[in-house]
């Protein structure tokens, strides 16, 4: 096995661990994770970073269906989402034919082989390699959540920052602003929220609490000024008042909302979300929605390809007339 290989089987392994202990109500001790898988605080950090991206794997697969705590002023690391952690995407065509020339170099060892599962398996990746989409098909639009990764020196900094309790100086560049200002802030967490990750922490200049988007911070340096992170703060109360978390772990469970892809995109939706084919060739999903402004940008992103059902329909309208 290949060291890169190695290397992904063991944070896959570690993402396995951590997404269920971080899922508890109270969440997990970050040295308690570090402990029991052998590792650093960046590198668990970098764990969910990844897990950010790929957040497709989960039951919504939406870029916002996943929020993350990390406080290590408070020693703490706490997860949610509303469905469980699934399996990977589908194989793209070179992954699978990779895996048919391993069933096939297994198959060519000695040694006992179950040949109905042998042949199951096999059957199936070549459905993958012999799939070909019409040539006037277009994917549908996809969401590269690659593409809003903050600056990992940046996010390894406000890491430390909040580790030793050391005040942080940014520049921040507002929405529509012409130029980027100048920030004190004391880092008390990071979430991860609505597909963005937000710096959290106190202003003194401006004696309160604040949140930064992290991939609209130009600079951070860290300053000599110390800070203690408030007992009593709970990243779940200011990003709820901030309306950066759309619900929480103790909120009402998520609305059963169908959606039905037309059949020139249903099957790529097909390959995203567990749903039932349509006997016009369309696909419908039972999405969990949580916020009623996620279910309209995605309906609407789908360009009149997506069709909402029930009352979900009359949001959309809404929507469009506002």
């Amino acid at each position: 096995m290949s060291r890169g290989a190695e290397g992904a089987r063991t944070r896959l392994e570690r993402l396995l661990y951590l997404i269920p202990a971080a899922q508890r109500p109270e969440g997990v001790r970050i040295s308690e994770l570090c402990r029991i898988l052998e590792v650093a605080p960046r590198t668990l950090q970098r764990d969910i970073q990844l897990l950010t991206e790929r957040e497709m794997n989960l039951t919504a697969g939406t870029p916002g269906s996943l929020q993350v705590e990390w406080q290590p002023g408070q020693d703490r690391l706490r997860i949610w989402t509303p469905g469980p952690f699934r399996r990977p995407p589908r194989l793209s065509r070179a992954e699978a034919a990779a895996v048919v020339l391993g069933i096939r170099s297994r198959a060519a060892a000695p040694g006992e082989l179950d040949e109905e599962r042998f042949h199951r398996v096999l059957e199936r990746i070549h459905g993958i390699l012999m799939e070909s989409a019409p040539e006037s098909a277009e994917p549908p639009p996809v969401f590269d959540a690659s593409l809003s990764e903050p600056d990992v020196e940046f996010r390894d900094l406000a890491l430390d920052a909040m580790a030793q309790g050391r005040a942080l100086d940014l520049d921040y560049l507002k929405p529509e602003a012409e130029a980027p200002e100048y920030r004190r802030l004391a880092p008390y967490a990071t979430v991860h929220a609505e597909g963005s990750w937000y710096l959290l922490g106190r202003d003194p200049d401006a004696d309160g609490m604040r949140a930064f988007r992290m991939d609209r911070i130009l600079r951070i340096a860290i300053t000599d000024e110390r800070f203690q992170v408030p007992e009593d703060f709970d990243p779940q109360d200011y990003a709820r008042e901030a309306r950066l978390f759309f619900q929480g772990p103790d909120e009402a469970p998520p609305e059963p909302v169908g959606v039905v892809y037309s059949p020139r995109i249903a099957r790529w939706i097909e390959e995203r979300y567990p749903g039932e084919s349509l006997a016009d060739g369309s696909y419908r999903v039972v999405h969990p929605v949580v916020n009623r402004d996620w279910l309209i940008r995605h309906v609407l992103g789908y360009g009149g390809e997506a069709r909402a059902e029930g009352e979900a329909a009359k949001w959309i309208r809404e929507a469009l007339q506002a």
